[in-house]
């Protein structure tokens, strides 16, 4: 049975991080467990199964999503609204948080993916269909109809191994 081991950082849920407490189990390891927040999803996101985009957050097995400007938005004015702002150890949250928001670096509004089995980055093959051509996972975004103002700013592909130009 996994128990509480640490809360978030304005997650949806306080708790997301969980361990084993039986002595006698070999496994360490923390997991982290906790909702998609696509609200269209609402998937349940396992560090067992999932990796982390390169912003350090876990990308959805169900719809590829992994953060978002709205998502730092959120957790920037939570930062500045909570009691704790000024605490030198939530200090570091709040100048990253900030960074990443002020850079435009959601992937969600950049039309970026990332793949949640190897987290390599995905290569839009059709309009809202992002494909990864390491282990072939794909993610068909199109029934959510997001709105994508900074694709513009998309980072673009380098041509190393994990990001090749195959024929589709």
């Amino acid at each position: 049975m996994l128990h509480p081991s640490q809360t978030g950082h304005y997650a949806k849920h306080t708790i997301v991080a969980f361990k084993c407490n039986n002595i006698e189990c070999k496994n360490d390891d923390q997991v982290y467990l906790n909702h998609c927040y696509n609200g269209k999803c609402n998937a349940i996101i396992d560090s067992r199964v999932s990796k982390q985009c390169d912003n350090g957050l876990w990308i959805c097995e169900s719809c590829g999503t992994c953060c978002s400007q709205g998502f730092f938005k959120y957790r920037l004015q939570n930062l500045e609204e909570g009691d704790n702002f000024d605490n030198s150890d939530k200090q570091w949250i709040y100048n990253d948080t900030k960074r990443k928001y002020d850079e435009k670096l959601g992937h969600l509004e950049r039309a970026e993916y990332y793949c949640h089995v190897d987290g390599n980055k995905m290569k839009e093959i059709k309009t809202d269909i992002y494909k990864c051509f390491t282990c072939f996972n794909q993610y068909d975004t199109k029934i959510y109809n997001f709105k994508r103002p900074n694709r513009h700013l998309a980072r673009k592909q380098n041509n190393d191994e994990s990001e090749c130009d195959f024929p589709f």
